[in-house]
């Protein structure tokens, strides 16, 4: 009967076997010393003491395998689905002056953290059309045009260019 075993690394050098068909799952913990790549079967029968077909020589280096993490995340929605978010009101805090509408997934449900430039939906008081024109490159901030509050930043999120919003000094509605 074979057994799964499940390779699980923790940083470059650590990895650890187990097998979750057990009622108890035994942990291997492995060291590996360096940067060359070998398959983790390879890797498991060296470290059960099983040779991988051919016998091993005093010359030949021993082989390691290394793992790298890539976070894969979706990218955001854009297009005709975004029109059929809840349209929010994005306000300051301070002077209460509607700064723009916003297509919002979930609606007032969570915070607002970011804003993607492409779903704003009305810019009330010409932020977007302004920063656009000017073309100061040098400038990431984006204030309130009433009471010059600092609310926001430039970003590039996903690939897309976003407003990183200061905590607190915006408000959102649904209005």
């Amino acid at each position: 009967m074979r057994s799964l075993i499940v390779l699980l690394s923790l940083s470059k050098y650590d990895v650890f076997a187990f097998s979750p068909l057990k009622p108890s799952p035994s942990v291997l913990p492995i060291r590996i010393p360096g940067p060359a790549a070998v398959s983790p079967s390879a890797l498991l029968r060296k470290n059960r003491g099983e040779r991988a077909g051919r016998p091993e020589s005093s010359s030949q280096s021993r082989s390691t395998f290394t793992t790298s993490s890539t976070i894969c995340m979706a990218k955001p929605k854009s297009g005709s689905i975004v029109d059929s978010y809840q349209a929010v009101s994005v306000n300051c805090k301070k002077c209460r002056t509607r700064l723009f509408r916003y297509r919002k997934k979930n609606g007032t449900k969570s915070n607002l953290i970011k804003c993607y430039v492409e779903r704003i939906s009305e810019d009330c008081v010409d932020l977007v059309a302004n920063k656009n024109k000017s073309g100061d490159n040098d400038s990431n901030e984006w204030f309130c045009p009433n009471c010059d509050a600092r609310f926001g930043r430039d970003a590039m999120i996903h690939g897309r260019p976003a407003i990183k919003l200061v905590g607190g000094k915006t408000t959102m509605t649904k209005k």
